[in-house]
């Protein structure tokens, strides 16, 4: 199980696969496939849209429409019959015993004489006369004995002057028709898979699958139990990555920031020292220390493809540092900001970066000829964090003048401004669907926001962040958040809850970042006494 889940196979997906198997369950059985349709429609018809249902019963050929059909059919015969609407009557008597030409003749015969009855009853002679030989006629053979000989009689007297009819009254006369619709429709012979879909199936099959997901994905009871929020995919709680795998000591000072170089097995670290580290996951061994900044360099990104490092440091600089595999070329240098460059970050498209400083502004450069491509002014006070969206057209910013500002990085026009705490900022960060925003202020808040509402979705407390330091949070594994704090610990919480999932001990001091690798499966944090951690779903000797 364990490599499945270092590839991210959920791991109720794992054992519904280890379990069901085709001699269990045949989704290309021509009965499973049946049933489902009739589930289906089934649904469609709870939820109103008859129509489509039968449409899709019919286009499926399924028998058990007919049953429906025939009760709504039945319902409309009873009206028009009661009311006299006599071609609806005919019309649907037609269909309701199409199944047996001798049983429909006789209904056609009923509803008929009892028409022509009406007629001589409203003394309409010359109309029934026509009506008797232009339709009754034709279902004579369906007519008992002589009695179409009893009715011509009628034309040339009364109704009551035939002794069989003697008591004949309209309204009586159509609940008798009736009866004998009812009792023919009685008899009338049932599909064969008459087999009754109970009670709201889907749902009930659907709450069944996602019990059982959540039974699988949840090791330990949740309190509040989990909410799924949608069928489109697996319901999965993440594996947390508990157990500390490598401890990175070669640092000359603390660590203020780390990053997985792409998916290539390298974190890099960003020092108080002044020096870019890049370390072997795997091996825990340093591989190089770069000189390049003259203070503390305060973050670090990687473009997704690992080829390009990006560093902003305290010396007013960023810097753009390409990588091969097996060295670091020369460093270059990013010019524009006054005061430190608190913030860095890799454009998707891997030729920008944008950074943001101690100076109140955000800045895109070109990576390739080094030069500032747009400025985004606005804060009133220093940007301590800048994040670019997947999409590569937005840039969150966030500022210790307590403001998170959305910018078009196009137009360099700031889209939308929030403010929903007055605390100063530590960082931002974009979820992946695009709209949910994660912000770490100085006070111990970390705050889950919608960006389209500007609505507060969870606060996430436990950790220490408070104005003495850079504590930054960011979006860990599928529904995880993890950051660090000045207690010592790393916080993994629940961002769909806002509930604290775990804490990591290890670091002996205030860690300052955590990062969450999704190709790797690995959880690295920096921290004041000058490591670097990392952290896996499974014991270091596993």
């Amino acid at each position: 199980i364990l490599p499945n889940m270092a590839a991210g196979q959920g791991l109720a997906e794992m054992a519904a696969a280890a379990l069901v198997t085709e001699e269990t369950f045949d989704p290309s059985d021509p009965t499973i496939k049946q049933d489902v349709i009739r589930i289906v429609a089934q649904y469609l018809q709870d939820e109103g849209f008859v129509a489509s249902a039968l449409i899709l019963q019919d286009e499926a050929q399924l028998q058990l429409v007919e049953e429906r059909k025939l009760l709504a059919f039945a319902k409309r015969l009873r009206s028009g019959v009661m009311e006299g609407s006599w071609s609806e009557a005919v019309a649907l008597s037609k269909q309701l015993f199409a199944h047996s030409p001798e049983v429909q003749s006789s209904v056609l015969y009923a509803i008929g004489k009892q028409q022509f009855l009406e007629q001589l009853n409203r003394r309409e002679y010359q109309n029934a006369f026509d009506f008797l030989k232009k339709r009754l006629k034709q279902l004579e053979a369906a007519a008992p004995h002589g009695e179409l000989m009893k009715l011509s009689y009628m034309l040339t007297s009364s109704i009551q002057d035939v002794p069989e009819f003697a008591d004949w009254e309209q309204t009586a006369g159509r609940r008798s028709l009736l009866m004998l619709i009812e009792s023919l429709m009685a008899a009338r012979p049932k599909p064969a898979d008459v087999a009754q879909v109970p009670k709201a199936r889907l749902v009930e099959l659907l709450r069944q699958a996602v019990s059982y997901q959540v039974a699988s994905a949840c090791r330990h009871q949740q309190e509040p139990a989990p909410k799924v929020e949608t069928l489109l995919h697996n319901f999965e709680t993440p594996a947390v990555p508990g157990h500390c795998q490598h401890v990175f000591r070669d640092h000359g000072d603390n660590v203020k920031c780390v990053g997985f170089v792409g998916t290539s097995g390298i974190i890099a670290s960003g020092c108080s020292d002044k020096l870019l580290r890049l370390w072997d996951t795997g091996t825990g061994k340093l591989l190089t220390a770069l000189p390049g900044h003259t203070a503390r360099i305060w973050d670090i990104s990687s473009t997704s493809a690992g080829d390009l490092l990006a560093t902003a440091s305290g010396d007013e600089t960023a810097k753009v540092w390409r990588w091969d595999g097996t060295m670091a070329g020369q460093a270059q240098s990013l010019v524009g900001h006054e005061h430190d460059v608190y913030s860095v970050d890799c454009h998707p498209g891997g030729n920008h970066v944008v950074t943001a400083g101690y100076d109140g502004t955000v800045r895109l450069f070109d990576v390739t000829t080094g030069s500032q491509v747009k400025g985004y002014d606005g804060h009133s006070r220093a940007v301590t964090s800048a994040a670019i969206n997947d999409y590569g057209n937005l840039i969150l910013s966030g500022s210790k003048d307590s403001t998170v500002k959305v910018w078009d990085i196009a137009s360099g026009v700031c889209v939308k401004t929030i403010s929903p705490n007055s605390s100063q900022i530590s960082s931002v960060d974009w979820h992946v669907n695009g709209t949910t925003l994660l912000i770490s202020y100085r006070g111990n808040n970390n705050t889950l926001l919608d960006m389209r509402m500007q609505r507060v979705l969870h606060r996430l407390r436990g950790h220490q962040n408070t104005c003495k330091n850079f504590i930054r949070a960011k979006f860990g594994p599928s529904s995880l958040v993890v950051g660090g704090s000045e207690d010592a610990l790393v916080y993994l919480w629940d961002a769909n809850s806002g509930a604290v999932v775990e804490t990591l001990a290890g670091h002996d001091g205030v860690v300052y970042d955590a990062v969450w690798s999704p190709s790797q499966q690995m959880l690295a944090s920096c921290g004041d006494e000058g490591t670097i951690r990392t952290w896996s779903t499974v014991p270091a000797s596993a």
